[in-house]
């Protein structure tokens, strides 16, 4: 096997080593016929792909992507042609576009950690997740965020009761964007009985309410949020949005109950 790498954006530290557990992205892949594709043909950019871990010398992911990924650094962006017959590249290539978002020392399980270790794991995981929240990768996101909370158990103390609300808050964001409506609602609730005054967090709960057609609940909580900021205008306006969503509900349900009775 041979290998040709162009490098679409630069990383930062060593290539990871043998052992290391690595997250990255396989954005795409193609395998390329002298005879039905241009070698220069575009590749696919900007997928949505869901990052995956692999750790480096256990078999877990293709060997040629393993290869590849041992020659990139963290953070880096590069697409690998990989030429089964090196002697005749015109014949047949694989191409593929890889991207490592982070890397490191293989870490042990949850129950494997002190509380100061999963303290600081979840702290990592929180941050990590703000990031992809900040580029827009909201699944990535909600899964650092997830994977995070399983970790803090409030009962150590204090500063773990913190991170816990900070991670629900953030994962019921992530769970709104990401149209899972009944999980933002969980995980909103759970942080409102720590501080029911958070009106981030009731004008949050009210809009998946709203998608979820629970009007009587994002009211209830629309106006609480009206009751701590009277002059907060976004939540004016979705309590008006909501007024003028169950009139044309209500309209809707009048229009089929005539046609019900006297036909069209």
């Amino acid at each position: 096997m041979e290998f040709e790498e162009e490098v679409l954006k630069q990383g930062v530290r060593e290539s990871p080593q043998e052992g290391d557990e690595v997250y990255c992205k396989h954005i795409s892949f193609k395998i390329v016929f002298f005879c039905t594709k241009d070698q220069n043909d575009n590749l696919i950019a900007g997928s949505q792909f869901s990052a995956t871990k692999c750790v480096i010398g256990r078999g877990q992911i293709n060997a040629n992507i393993e290869n590849a990924l041992k020659l990139m650094k963290q953070g880096q962006r590069s697409v690998f042609k990989v030429f089964p017959n090196p002697a005749n590249k015109k014949d047949q290539f694989y191409v593929h576009e890889l991207e490592i978002i982070r890397y490191g020392g293989k870490a042990n399980k949850p129950w494997q950690l002190d509380g100061q270790q999963r303290y600081v794991r979840a702290l990592e995981l929180k941050n990590e997740g703000n990031q992809s929240i900040k580029g827009q990768s909201y699944k990535d996101a909600q899964n650092l965020y997830s994977e995070g909370l399983k970790l803090i158990k409030s009962d150590y103390g204090e500063r773990e009761q913190e991170l816990q609300i900070q991670i629900r808050s953030n994962l019921s964001l992530t769970a709104l964007k990401n149209k899972q409506y009944e999980l933002c609602v969980e995980q909103a609730t759970k942080v409102l009985e720590q501080n029911p005054r958070n009106i981030k967090l009731l004008h949050r709960r009210a809009v998946a309410n709203i998608e979820l057609g629970e009007f009587e609940q994002a009211r209830n909580d629309l106006q609480q949020a009206l009751h701590f900021d009277p002059n907060n205008v976004e939540i004016k306006t979705e309590i008006d949005q909501l007024v003028n969503k169950e009139k044309l509900i209500k309209k809707k349900q009048q229009d089929r109950a005539k046609k019900m009775l006297f036909g069209e």
